[in-house]
């Protein structure tokens, strides 16, 4: 009888063993970071999202008429003025600025959503026979390479400037600490709406004949370029301008050219949609001419605090959703 009693016990036990094991698996399944469910969660968003950019369901449209101008300075407004304070609240709820008399300016479209989620404009420095002095000279006065600038200006080629990206807060990558559920979700949209902007501006500066871009941008977002090949080239010291920023130059034509493969399909949908709404696509009378930038290094002064920056490990992002 007791060598049943103990068998039953022993039984017991590994049954009771298995289920804590199991509940243990359970609940590790159903936990937040970190585990299987989460991985998969994080992975079905992401193909998710790559099939509404494949889909047009993210609509990149140059702001040809004022109604759609006012679009970019209504989510401006909402980003640069009530979110962020770094410019004053109007009764007009638009934030605009004297660059915009020269500028260029793109909206994304959320088919779902019905409504504009995302903005960024190019400042053009030559304009109707004017030459104007761009945002990023007015910031980093006296610390810019003046004289690789200036050869810039003097070649003939157009340029312009990457200003005022803002995406709107419900299309924005939440922190996982505090929206734990929607985390993965935020955070493919947030990075479909800002790919979407950034091809946009490409397949615009393309369209509008320039082939130098300018920006001030965080020195990780600098670092990420160089890992994917991107030509961009540092051009002064850095500067506190709502955050570490430095400013870069790129080749419109060179970044076509090494333009990662995964995007290139994106990027041919984009270009499309923007020559719809401008006039037809003129070649670069310069096609032949070498860049400027072969062989430039970087600038050469490079602070601690733009190294530590640099060498971070944090991914590159546009911090709450605005930049310049």
């Amino acid at each position: 009888m007791a060598i049943f009693t103990l068998i039953l016990w022993i039984n017991k036990s590994i049954v009771k063993t298995v289920l804590n094991g199991w509940c243990r698996m359970v609940q590790s399944l159903v936990s937040s970071e970190g585990t299987i469910l989460s991985y998969l969660k994080s992975l079905s968003y992401k193909i998710s999202e790559a099939w509404h950019l494949l889909t047009h369901s993210y609509r990149v449209v140059p702001a040809v008429s004022h109604e759609l101008a006012r679009e970019a300075y209504k989510i401006r407004h909402k980003v640069y003025c009530s979110e962020l304070n770094f410019e004053e609240i109007n009764h007009q709820e638009i934030e605009r600025d004297q660059y915009d008399d020269h500028s260029s300016q793109l909206v994304v479209f959320h088919k779902k959503a019905k409504s504009y989620v995302g903005c960024v404009r190019l400042v053009h420095g030559y304009h109707d026979g004017v030459h104007f002095e761009l945002p990023f000279e007015h910031h980093c006065r006296g610390r810019l390479d003046e004289a690789f600038i200036q050869k810039i200006k003097e070649s003939g080629a157009r340029y312009a400037e990457v200003s005022r990206l803002a995406i709107d807060k419900g299309f924005r990558n939440k922190k996982p600490k505090e929206h734990n559920r929607n985390h993965h979700l935020s955070k493919a949209i947030s990075s479909s709406v800002l790919l979407s902007l950034y091809l946009g501006l490409q397949a615009l500066a393309k369209q509008q004949q320039l082939r130098y871009v300018f920006a001030i941008v965080e020195p990780r977002l600098l670092k990420n370029f160089h890992k994917h090949g991107i030509p961009a080239v540092q051009v002064g010291q850095a500067i506190d301008h709502r955050g570490l920023r430095v400013p870069i130059v790129i080749d419109v034509l060179e970044f076509e050219t090494c333009m990662p493969l995964a995007f290139r399909r994106l990027y041919k949908n984009i270009r499309k949609d923007v020559g719809k709404f401008l006039s037809p696509k003129l070649e670069i009378k310069d096609l032949e001419t070498d860049s400027l930038l072969n062989g430039v290094l970087q600038f050469p002064i490079k602070p601690a605090a733009i190294n530590n920056a640099i060498n971070g490990d944090k991914p590159a992002t546009v911090k709450h959703g605005a930049y310049a």
